[in-house]
């Protein structure tokens, strides 16, 4: 079976678990917390009925990001030349 979902929104990196420094419990950010919980309801939106996936999995993510305003000009003439 082949899942493919496409989120049109910016991408959020996975942050480092934190610690409470009260309880000493690791928890993990709202804003990690947030995307995943926009992924998950994305897929499910798309595949209502899929069922869970046993064994191994391969995933590619394909990631499209602005060119940052800091670039060199020749260096970003040369990653526009590239799309």
């Amino acid at each position: 079976m082949k899942y493919e979902i496409e989120i049109d929104e910016s991408i959020t990196g996975k942050a480092r678990p934190r610690m409470n420094t009260r309880t000493g419990r690791a928890y993990t950010p709202t804003k990690t917390k947030n995307y995943e919980y926009l992924v998950r309801q994305m897929f499910v939106y798309k595949y209502p009925n899929y069922k869970p996936i046993e064994g191994r999995v391969t995933m590619t993510i394909i990631a499209y990001f602005e060119i940052p305003k800091s670039k060199v000009r020749r260096k970003n003439q040369k990653c526009y030349a590239e799309e």
